[in-house]
C-alpha cells in the first residue's frame, strides 16, 4: 500500500489565478506535511482538494494515486483576506476536504488533523532550518546553515555561520525566490564550503572575515 503523504488544494477560478492561489496557499501545506506522520492507504497516495465556487461537485474518485476531492468554496476571496484570514481559509478547506475523505472513502485522516494542529499551535508561520545537519567547515571549527523562512509570497534563506559550540558569528541574505519547492530546492542544495573562509550559495561566493560573512562574488 502506498504512502499516505502529501496533501493538496486547487481551485475552478481559471489557469492563471488558480497558479497562483496554488503558489500563494503552498507555505502552510508544506508545513503540514513537515509536520505530517504518513499512513498507508489502499490506493491514495495524496488528497488533492479543489474549490468549486459553482457548487458543482464532481464525484471523489482516485486517479493515479490521487484523490481528488471537491468542496464548495470561492477561491477567489482568498486574495483579499487579512494574512490570518488566509490561514483559516486554508485550514476551512482542508478540514472540509477531509472529513468526506474519512466519511466516504473510510481514510484515517487523523495524522492530517493532527498535523494541522500542530501547524497551528505554530500560528501557521513555516520555518526550518536546512540542511538538517550544519555544514562542517574543512577545518572543522565552523558550521554553516541556511535558515529559511516560506511565507505566501516569498521564499528567503538567511545564511548562518555558528563555531563548534553553535555561537553565532554572522549572518546574511543568502537569497530570496519564489515560495515553491520547484524554485528553492534546487538552490538549498547548493550550500557547500569553499575553503576556511568561503562559502558558496546558488552562485553567490561568501567571505567570513572577522566574524562577519559578505557576498564577494558575483
Amino acid at each position: 500500500m502506498p504512502l499516505l503523504r502529501e496533501i493538496g488544494i486547487g481551485s475552478d477560478i481559471g489557469n492563471d489565478r488558480d497558479a497562483a492561489f496554488r503558489l500563494q496557499t503552498r507555505y502552510i501545506l508544506a508545513l503540514i506535511q513537515r509536520l505530517l506522520v504518513p499512513s498507508r492507504h489502499s490506493t491514495a497516495r495524496k488528497i488533492l482538494i479543489k474549490c468549486r465556487s459553482h457548487g458543482l461537485c464532481q464525484p471523489h474518485k482516485v486517479i493515479g494515486g490521487v484523490l481528488d476531492i471537491d468542496v464548495v468554496a470561492d477561491a477567489r476571496l482568498f486574495f483579499d483576506l487579512s494574512p490570518d484570514k488566509k490561514n483559516e481559509f486554508v485550514v476551512d478547506i482542508l478540514c472540509r476536504g477531509l472529513e468526506f475523505a474519512r466519511a466516504i472513502h473510510n481514510i484515517d485522516v487523523s495524522p492530517f488533523i493532527d498535523a494541522i494542529k500542530k501547524a497551528g499551535a505554530l500560528g501557521y508561520v513555516n520555518k526550518f532550518i536546512s540542511p538538517k545537519h550544519a555544514k562542517l567547515s574543512p577545518n572543522r571549527r565552523l558550521q554553516a546553515e541556511l535558515q529559511c523562512m516560506h511565507d505566501s509570497y516569498k521564499f528567503s534563506a538567511t545564511l548562518v555561520v555558528s563555531d563548534r559550540k553553535k555561537t553565532e558569528l554572522s549572518r546574511i541574505t543568502a537569497f530570496e525566490t519564489r515560495p515553491s519547492e520547484w524554485s528553492f530546492v534546487p538552490k538549498l542544495e547548493t550550500l557547500k564550503w569553499l575553503d576556511n573562509d568561503r562559502l558558496i550559495v546558488d552562485g553567490k561566493v561568501f567571505l567570513l572575515h572577522n566574524k562577519s560573512v559578505e557576498q564577494i562574488q558575483p
